[in-house]
């Protein structure tokens, strides 16, 4: 069974994702199919490892998706897929590896789990009442109203917020209280009568942000056509853009200021998104937990009292840490790497006073032995 802990996938879009793929597409429909087998796709790759579309297929039928699709298409559809979105400029959410197989648009990693699961974060107390006061106000007639959802959700995520609104004044700016690392987003609110926002204006985002002392201007509202004028302009006037759906994933994984920074880059936030669940689940929190647990195996090892003179015992130092963890991912069937910096994190995880697991050999801190040497 999946461990929520390893997705890439924001988990209430990998359920939305689940129900549309499940629903059968209409026969003769071209287009309502290509969309069926991406959305099953997604739900498939959703654990961050790249399978080919024999595999997709295989596992889709599995999870009752793609009944009624042959296995070839998929294939067909995911290249398709690729070629049509990157011929049109348009950022993909699978793209394929020179081996032929496909995987989510995230670094790749082919590490095995940790023996722990790594720790995980409740939505924000607010979510709830959140998410349907910007369901109620992005397509009203009440402007403001719609300006005060969005400031209280950006509140909720840690953001000293202040509404402005009125003509001739921005709606909002929100501040990341980070000391040194603080930054400021002037923010303005789009609403839609039906779908999408007819009227983007990403130089009115932008208009106030000199004059605000802003770093970053966003754009917010119910849905936006993510094509490429909309795109060019977003990136010509500096402008990242908002959907309602976007704000709600930060709510429901309770991201901080310190990850969000990055979505503040100019062009769709969809596409930087999961990019903040990659990396709790298969970045720097990931690599450090399977280099413990890789080093703790070995400690037996290079520990036993097996020699008379202390002196002559080998030490675990940062490169013999990076050569038996590189071997034993070899022989686990990974390509990527370690790197020192594995290592460094590693042994200062290690020998944190309130982890208390290894200790340095001396004040250069260069090498550590294990207070004990049974793995847990």
């Amino acid at each position: 069974m999946e461990h929520p802990a390893y997705r890439v996938l924001d988990p209430d879009r990998l359920r939305r994702l689940t129900q549309r793929a499940a629903i059968r597409p209409h026969q003769g429909d071209a287009k309502d199919q290509r969309g069926h087998i991406i959305d099953a796709s997604l739900v498939v790759l959703a654990d961050g490892h790249p399978r080919t579309g024999d595999e997709i297929w295989t596992q889709a039928r599995r999870r009752h998706l793609l009944a009624h699709t042959q296995q070839k298409d998929v294939y067909v559809a995911l290249v398709g897929y690729i070629e049509r979105h990157s011929g049109a400029g348009r950022w993909c959410a699978i793209v394929q590896d020179l081996d032929r197989r496909f995987r989510l648009n995230h670094p790749i990693d082919d590490w095995p789990d940790p023996k722990h699961a790594l720790p995980t974060r409740k939505p924000v107390a607010e979510a709830e009442a959140i998410r349907h006061e910007l369901a109620k106000t992005q397509r009203g007639d009440d402007a403001t109203a719609y300006e005060l959802a969005v400031c209280r959700a950006f509140e909720a995520l840690g953001f000293v917020v202040q509404h402005i609104g009125g003509h001739g004044a921005p709606d909002s700016m929100i501040d990341a209280p980070l000391g040194p690392l603080a930054y400021r987003v002037q923010v303005e609110c789009k609403r839609a009568k039906i779908h999408w926002v007819l009227d983007p204006d990403p130089a009115e985002a932008a208009h106030y942000r000199e004059r605000l002392g802003a770093k970053y201007s966003a754009m917010v509202g119910p849905a936006f056509e993510q094509g490429v004028n909309l795109r060019d302009e977003l990136l010509a006037h500096g402008v990242s853009c908002w959907t309602s759906e976007d704000l709600e994933q930060c709510l429901d994984n309770a991201y901080d200021p310190v990850e969000m920074e990055a979505l503040f880059t100019p062009g769709f936030t969809r596409q930087h998104i999961d990019d903040v669940l990659w990396e709790r689940s298969h970045g720097a929190p990931k690599r450090t937990a399977v280099v413990c647990d890789l080093l703790r195996e070995s400690a037996a090892r290079v520990q036993l009292p097996s020699r008379a003179n202390p002196t002559d015992a080998p030490r675990l130092d940062i490169n013999a840490a990076l050569l038996l963890v590189d071997g034993a991912l070899i022989a686990l069937g990974a390509h990527v790497p370690c790197t020192h910096a594995d290592i460094e994190a590693a042994f200062r995880h290690l020998t944190d006073p309130l982890v208390g697991e290894a200790v340095y050999t001396d004040a250069t801190q260069a090498a550590i032995v294990f207070r004990r040497t049974n793995a847990p």
